[in-house]
């Protein structure tokens, strides 16, 4: 009886669900590990892990077939949630790079990268730097390095971000503020200091009402950006916004312990 051949791939995949107790860690498959991590010791092991979301690598410590510590990190840092599917791929070693889907059955969108915006992503919008915007900038910088700063900073010649509300920005109960304009304004290095500090740092929105909101600053050290945190979900549910609105954020005034944002909105008209 001829012998069966089998040829294996050179960059082998597996794939597993997220559940609803997957945020301890996950196991890597026995078959897997049998057919593909020949000789290899799962146990101790630090494996690299690599998505679309970010150019960092997460690394995780295995314990037997299993993904522990440094998994949650993973977990959270991806924005994972039960009936998300991954798709892992061997690259060698305890290397892999892993694919992640929502419960759509497509590939999960993900924020842009500091430097990664496309056109038809988000719609961003920035005055052109002049001398005195340069200047103002400046100064704000060294304004928020004081810590006794008293008085409002006001933004003569405010920057905006205009921003064209796609699916993905109702994914998340997060905001990713454009990197381009977080640098402009200066809420990255504000989040930063803040996260870096462990304290935590409120802006005020300002919606077309004339309501204000609190919403919380935050810092994603792996794309280096600044985001609106808790707050957003409500704001976005009381203004009402949908898919093609036009959502324009623009600084009014800034101090040490304040940042003030007006926020209009111009409305999708539904097309039938």
């Amino acid at each position: 009886m001829a012998k069966k051949i089998t040829i294996q791939p050179n960059n082998p995949h597996f794939f597993k669900f997220i559940k609803c107790d997957s945020l301890q860690g996950i196991s890597i498959p026995r078959a897997f590990v049998k057919d593909y991590l020949v000789g290899e010791k799962c146990e101790g092991k630090k494996a690299r892990l690599r998505t679309k979301k970010s150019k960092k690598s997460w690394i995780v410590s295995t314990k037997g077939c299993c993904f522990t510590d440094g998994w949650e990190n993973f977990h959270n840092e991806n924005d994972l949630h039960a009936g998300d599917f991954l798709l892992f791929e061997h690259k060698g070693g305890f290397t892999f790079d892993v694919l992640v889907f929502d419960d759509s059955m497509c590939e999960k969108a993900y924020p842009p990268l500091d430097g990664d915006a496309k056109d038809d992503e988000i719609v961003m919008e920035i005055d052109k730097p002049t001398k005195k915007r340069k200047y103002q900038n400046k100064k704000l910088a060294q304004i928020f390095s004081s810590s006794n700063l008293k008085n409002t900073a006001k933004v003569k010649n405010p920057l905006q971000l205009i921003v064209e509300m796609k699916p993905s920005h109702f994914k998340w109960r997060t905001f990713h503020v454009s990197a381009p304009f977080g640098r402009e304004s200066g809420l990255v290095r504000i989040a930063k200091l803040a996260k870096d500090t462990n304290k935590s740092y409120m802006i005020t929105i300002k919606d077309p009402n004339g309501k204000s909101w609190k919403l919380r600053l935050n810092y994603k050290p792996s794309a280096n950006v600044a985001c609106f945190g808790s707050g957003w979900p409500e704001f976005r549910k009381a203004n009402k916004l949908k898919v093609g609105d036009v959502c324009t954020f623009m600084v009014v005034s800034m101090t040490s312990q304040k940042i003030l944002l007006e926020m209009s909105v111009c409305k999708c008209k539904a097309s039938f």
